[in-house]
C-alpha cells in the first residue's frame, strides 16, 4: 500500500517538473527566437523541446534540466513503479 502512495507522489512531482520545464522552454523560445521555435515546442512537447534546449544551452539550461528530470521520473514510475 505504501508503494502506491510513493509512486503517486513521484509521478505527480515528475509531472510538475516536466510541465514547469516545458512552459519555461516555450516562454524562452517565443520571447527570444523566431515564433516558429515556440510553436515547435508547443506542438511536439518533448522532442523539439529537448533539441531547442540543447541548441540554446546557455539560455535553457535550468528549464531543460527540469523538463528532462520530470520526464525521467514519469517514465521511471510508469515502467517500474506502476
Amino acid at each position: 500500500m505504501e508503494t502506491a502512495y510513493i509512486s503517486t507522489i513521484v509521478f505527480l512531482l515528475g509531472s510538475l517538473l516536466w510541465l514547469i520545464g516545458w512552459i519555461w522552454l516555450m516562454v524562452i523560445a517565443f520571447s527570444t527566437d523566431h515564433w516558429g521555435h515556440g510553436v515547435g515546442i508547443l506542438l511536439s512537447c518533448d522532442i523539439y523541446g529537448f533539441v531547442y534546449g540543447l541548441m540554446n544551452w546557455d539560455l535553457c539550461r535550468i528549464p531543460l534540466i527540469l523538463h528532462a528530470s520530470g520526464f525521467v521520473l514519469v517514465l521511471g514510475v510508469g515502467s517500474f513503479g506502476g
